[in-house]
């Protein structure tokens, strides 16, 4: 008999959210004080900027939603009928190229980090032909401390046990962690055989185990991963964020973290659930339309509100947990996810693994100009006298950003709750289902505080 077989798990805290590159987004300055309206969403911020005929210069970047303050690089695109050249007066950016032909030419921008206090501008000035384009650049402060406090050498793997059963196959599927502002991932070896694989939202990855035929005995890998994880302990400072730049209503990224996630026909991040409409519109007049006063009456309304338990029974509905008012740490943090959505705000999940503390799931959200602000309900909700507002840890790894994520599988494209342990199909040949497949979080060695 031939089988196939579909297994996925998304697991709670044990005891009780592209490798985004290290480099930042050029914004451009639309002169807007701190958003007080009915959305957070002010104006729709300009894409090109054309003087004379002919001439385009267009921003672009790796991860629209990412802030660069640290400092790097990025990319604008350079459009124009005849040659240009371009000059600039500033300490903090650097060009790779001053001078183009006709066509487009890719500039690329180098910055340096900004330890300043506020937003510096930098001007660019375009000259083709008789026509001149003023371009300006305003780039924010970087409002994260951030302390490596802890280096972790991990091997995460996916074990199958099984006594009679025989297996002409398994295709699986586990998290391969990145480097963003709360690790620094390196050493990245994954198990023989395997490929990495990239999410169709072009930011988490995966590594694919494909095994037909000589099936590892019972008690061994059929999937792993072992790397190097250093960790951050990040502290968001928020007396050093001035105006607050307007969303790109239009980006991608934007539309995909302010909308609905399901799967499976569950909507697990519901920014239209009338409870949370009803809720969010009471947060939002409170706040005063403050996109930050807003963000943490939501944190502390969820972690007053909801009360911890059925770990280890994966994502829920919105609607059930609003209904009973009941979850572990992925429902906390998808009602903290779905009120920041019903007001615009792009909001995500980031799934955790640690061989020290097991699995935890937790929030953040993202400030346009700044970045993504770190935020745990749950762990407000065990420690009511702490504060988890902006603030991470450290003691877990993000393994990916996002939930209902689509990866590559057996037969095609497959959406997936989340990718925090692992996804795996089998075919069975003979013999019974008595067979049990684990996840397994494994320490090597650490360097630092435990």
């Amino acid at each position: 008999m031939r089988w196939c077989f579909f297994a996925g798990v998304l697991a709670g805290i044990v005891s009780f959210i592209s490798c985004e590159p290290e480099t930042g987004h050029i914004l451009i300055d639309t002169g807007q004080d701190e958003i007080a309206h009915e959305t957070p969403a002010v104006d729709d911020p300009p894409v090109s900027y054309v003087a004379p005929d002919g001439f385009e210069v267009t921003p672009f970047s790796h991860d629209p939603l990412w802030a660069f303050a640290k400092g790097g690089t990025d990319s604008i695109s350079v459009s124009s009928l005849e040659p240009w050249n371009v000059s600039y007066a500033s300490e903090w950016l650097s060009l790779s190229s001053s001078e183009g032909g006709s066509g487009v030419s890719v500039v690329r921008i180098t910055t340096r980090p900004n330890t300043g206090e506020s937003a510096r501008n930098a001007k660019l000035l375009f000259s083709v032909g008789d026509g001149r384009l003023e371009y300006e650049l305003t780039q924010f402060p970087d409002i994260f401390k951030r302390h490596a406090h802890i280096l972790l050498k991990v091997h995460s793997s996916l074990v199958i046990r099984y006594d009679s059963t025989r297996f002409s196959r398994i295709y699986s599927v586990i998290p391969v962690p990145h480097t963003d502002q709360y690790q620094t991932v390196t050493k990245v070896r994954l198990f023989a055989g395997a490929f990495p694989g990239l999410c169709a939202d072009g930011h988490n990855m995966y590594a694919v185990s494909d095994i037909s035929g000589d099936i590892p005995k019972s008690g061994r890998e059929v999937n792993s991963c072992v790397f190097d994880a250093e960790l951050n302990m990040v502290e968001t400072d928020f007396q050093r964020i001035g105006k607050i730049q307007a969303y790109d209503t239009e980006a991608p990224e934007y539309l995909r973290y302010t909308s609905r996630d399901s799967c499976d026909g569950r909507v697990i991040v519901d920014p239209l659930n009338q409870d949370i409409l009803r809720i969010s519109d009471e947060l939002w007049m409170r706040s005063e339309m403050n996109i930050l006063s807003y963000a943490r009456m939501c944190y502390e309304w969820t972690a007053r509100n909801l009360t911890y338990g059925d770990a280890f029974t994966g994502l829920h509905p919105v609607e059930e947990i609003m209904r009973s008012r009941r979850g572990d740490c992925g429902a906390f943090t998808s009602v903290y996810v779905s009120l920041l959505r019903a007001k615009g705000i792009p909001a995500r999940h980031l799934l955790m693994i640690s061989p020290l503390d097991g699995y935890h799931i937790r929030a953040e959200f993202y400030l346009s100009g700044y970045g993504w602000i770190p935020v745990d309900p749950t762990f407000k909700n065990s420690n009511p006298s702490r504060d988890y507002f902006g603030n991470n840890s450290g003691r877990h790894i993000v393994v990916s950003h996002g939930i209902c994520t689509e990866v590559e599988g057996p037969f095609g494209p497959c959406v997936i709750d989340g990718l925090q342990q692992y996804y795996w199909w089998a075919w069975r040949s003979e013999g019974d289902r008595s067979y049990d497949v684990q996840h397994q979080v494994s320490l090597l060695g650490m360097e630092g505080p435990a």
